[in-house]
């Protein structure tokens, strides 16, 4: 039966995990990553820190449980765990006796510590959970499926944030490409239109839409494209700018 319910889990598992790439906020890969380890472990509390690089420390970024406050986990844990990497069955401090000295069965026995590490070493982020079971014969399975987890998270997690970067400065390139008053279109090394802006539409009778990711010499005419090459072939051979003069008949 065990073996039956940690296979069945393995195949939840996975498909958690090809739908993470699909993601497209921060906010909706927590939420994946939380319910993903409902179905894996067993845990009434659990704190998610995310690593900030200007304080250069773990913050925290939520939680569950009234009692999560209450619940304390060594600092000086930290650096072995990032430094470990692997996700390990850890005691917690909180698993306290009872009143009358004997032990209290719904106490909380154990911790298990997620480190999101990024490609290069850098630290994401830490998961911590709190669970009443023990280490048991299938703990070795659940702590790999939970390390394959923790590797999966931190790479959507950098790859979603690269994204975020990528978008802003496309957004500040566009603002920068529609703020000066001339025609400006930017060519790849193999011709193709990699951007231009709202006066290069209007100068030469274009649509942005369909020009971007197209040859220049499918999108303008001959006289254009003649210049346009005569343009760049000038300017990568003296590795300089070139001011030239065209005449150009702006389009009705």
């Amino acid at each position: 039966d065990e073996l039956l319910e940690t296979f069945e889990k393995f195949l939840s598992l996975q498909s958690s995990l090809v739908g993470m790439s699909a993601l497209a906020s921060e906010e909706e890969l927590w939420q994946r990553t939380l319910g993903t380890l409902h179905h894996l472990v067993d845990f009434p509390h659990y704190r998610l820190l995310l690593y900030h690089p200007e304080r250069r420390e773990l913050v925290p970024h939520s939680s569950s449980g009234p009692e999560t406050d209450a619940l304390n986990f060594q600092q000086d844990l930290v650096e072995w765990i990032f430094n470990h990497r692997s996700v390990t069955l850890l005691p917690a401090e909180d698993a306290k006796d009872g009143a009358e000295g004997a032990a209290d069965p719904c106490a909380i026995r154990s911790v298990l510590p997620i480190p999101l590490v990024g490609k290069k070493g850098n630290r994401l982020g830490l998961i911590l959970l709190w669970v009443n079971g023990e280490e048991t014969s299938t703990t070795r399975f659940i702590l790999a499926f939970l390390d394959a987890l923790a590797l999966h998270v931190a790479t959507s997690l950098e790859n979603l944030r690269l994204q975020q970067n990528i978008q802003q400065l496309s957004g500040l390139m566009d603002n920068i490409l529609e703020s000066v008053p001339h025609a400006i279109i930017a060519l790849s090394k193999d011709d193709r239109i990699q951007a231009l802006n709202t006066n290069a539409e209007f100068m030469f009778g274009v649509k942005r839409f369909f020009a971007l990711g197209e040859r220049f010499q499918d999108v303008f005419g001959e006289e254009l494209s003649r210049m346009f090459s005569s343009l760049t072939v000038a300017t990568l051979s003296g590795q300089e700018a070139i001011d030239q003069e065209y005449e150009h008949r702006l389009h009705d």
